[in-house]
């Protein structure tokens, strides 16, 4: 079985970076890397080579990709796909990378009176201020 592990970038008040707006380094790698995408629009067009399509709704179609696949399940990205994978229990490990700035406004990590509890696994800060931070959940 699979383990869920959220990646995220987000400021110190929570809102969070949906999507890698530059290229950066590991481009190349997370382009060419096996991808899961859920839709729940059959025939959704697929950006990246090595994309899978799973169809549906997303909690039932990766709690499903989880039972069938060992090792981690890295989801990167959207804000919406993270805040239902959690309220269904499906995430197991969150890896943020918290930003030294605050924002004010935008899409946050989790939802208003969403609470969980986490316990801190490996804090690591970096040159830039940037705090990475590997939480399970418990």
């Amino acid at each position: 079985m699979g383990t869920i592990s959220v990646l995220a970038n987000l400021s110190l008040d929570g809102v969070i970076q949906g999507h890698l707006i530059v290229p950066n380094p590991f481009t190349d790698t997370l382009v060419n890397a096996p991808e899961y995408v859920t839709s729940r629009r059959p025939g959704t067009a697929l950006a990246h080579p090595n994309s899978t399509l799973l169809t549906g709704e997303a909690t039932d179609t990766v709690a499903q990709l989880k039972d069938r696949t060992d090792g981690v399940i890295r989801v990167l990205g959207s804000g919406e796909l993270v805040r239902s994978l959690h309220a269904a229990g499906l995430v197991e490990e969150y890896v943020l990378l918290v930003h030294p700035i605050m924002l004010g406004s935008g899409t946050r990590l989790f939802g208003a009176g969403e609470r969980t509890d986490l316990t801190l696994q490996e804090p690591v800060t970096t040159t830039t201020g940037v705090l990475i931070a590997r939480y399970r959940a418990n």
